[in-house]
């Protein structure tokens, strides 16, 4: 339970943040066609998270293997590019998001949408600019279990960003309509993914965003088992 037992509860939180969301949304003026700007949005970004479980999968237990194994540099090396990967995956998310988003959602809702399109489009550019923190953390996370095996500190941070999502959602969203419970994501993203990187170089692991040059590729292709 010690290893299980937080990763399991960790993974609630995203929906407890889509709840949180939803619940405050419904409260505004317009609730229903609020809470239905919120579907294509999330049709999207359905589809955005197979970028991470692309990060996600294996990459755990690659890290495992290689700091257990004695090889922390070949670890280091590792994680700083799968952070270099997550942060231009992130990138890609957001440009069609930030710059056509009322393009991607037309589709899904079709013609005489007006309202709920502008509503929906706002939701998902501010969304979208969490994904670089998001993918972030799953590398972070990524350390933290594979390396030092600390899934408590993991369940932690993430739910200090439920608590920080919980508390900003009435605020932001009751202000700023839609858009708000997607800001208080973004806000919360982004502070999970700093507290991460500040825990695992606390504890001496260092993550670079420099491009790692070819021959420390080939040296981690080579130690890889």
């Amino acid at each position: 339970f010690r290893l299980l037992g937080p990763q399991v509860l960790a993974s609630l939180v995203d929906p407890l943040m889509a709840l949180t969301d939803s619940f405050w949304v419904g409260q505004l003026p317009s609730g229903t066609t609020s809470l239905a700007s919120l579907a294509p949005a999330e049709v999207i970004f359905t589809c955005t998270d197979l970028a991470r479980n692309v990060l996600t999968s294996s990459s755990r237990t690659l890290m495992g293997r290689l700091y257990h194994s004695g090889r922390k540099d070949e670890a280091e090396l590792y994680a700083s590019s799968l952070l270099l990967v997550a942060f231009g995956l992130g990138m890609l998310v957001i440009a069609p998001c930030v710059l056509r988003p009322t393009a991607l959602i037309a589709p899904i809702l079709g013609s005489g949408q007006l309202d709920l399109l502008q509503q929906a489009s706002g939701f998902v550019f501010f969304r979208a600019l969490s994904y670089p923190a998001v993918l972030g953390s799953v590398v972070v996370n990524t350390v933290l279990c594979g390396a030092y095996l600390d899934n408590l500190c993991v369940l932690r941070i993430s739910s200090f960003g439920l608590l920080l999502n919980v508390l900003l959602d009435p605020i932001l969203i009751l202000h700023s309509g839609v858009k708000g419970a997607a800001v208080a994501t973004t806000i919360s993203a982004s502070a999970v993914f700093l507290l991460g990187w500040r825990e695992v170089r606390r504890r001496g692991f260092r993550l670079n965003l420099q491009m790692p040059k070819r021959a420390e590729y080939v040296r981690l292709a080579a130690s890889v088992p």
